[in-house]
């Protein structure tokens, strides 16, 4: 019975400090974006996340309330995702294709309901 009882406390102890540590959606995909716009910057020339995007989601963050946690966001965490990432199916047959997918992602426009934004961007050629 003793066991049981500690062993349930442990597990109780250990599973809030987990849940404590995650972030909220909202910052796991602010940096979901930093990751992949990292890797488009370097696999597909000339292309970037999208700037209304990128300010959309700060205003975001910013009306949530998450503007510290969001600048406490360590960079290296992006730079080491991006770097899996990039070693995640980037060969040198598929970055066209990904690439071409890429530049037609598009996501439904919050600020205006019915039309949709380009989530990347061409900034050079």
């Amino acid at each position: 019975m003793m066991k049981r009882a500690i062993f349930a406390l442990a597990l109780a102890v250990t599973s809030s400090s987990a849940i404590a540590q995650e972030r909220h959606p909202l910052l796991e995909k602010a940096i979901e974006l930093g990751v992949a716009n990292s890797v488009v910057v370097e696999k597909c020339k000339g292309w970037s996340l999208n700037p209304t995007l990128m300010a959309q989601m700060l205003v975001a963050i910013g009306l949530s309330g998450l503007t510290e946690q969001f600048e406490r966001i360590d960079p290296a965490e992006i730079v080491a995702r991006a770097e899996r990432a990039k070693a995640d199916g980037w060969t040198q047959e598929t970055t066209g294709p990904r690439c071409a997918a890429i530049q037609q992602t598009t996501m439904p426009n919050p600020v205006k309901p019915g039309e949709t934004i380009p989530v990347f961007v061409q900034v050079s050629q």
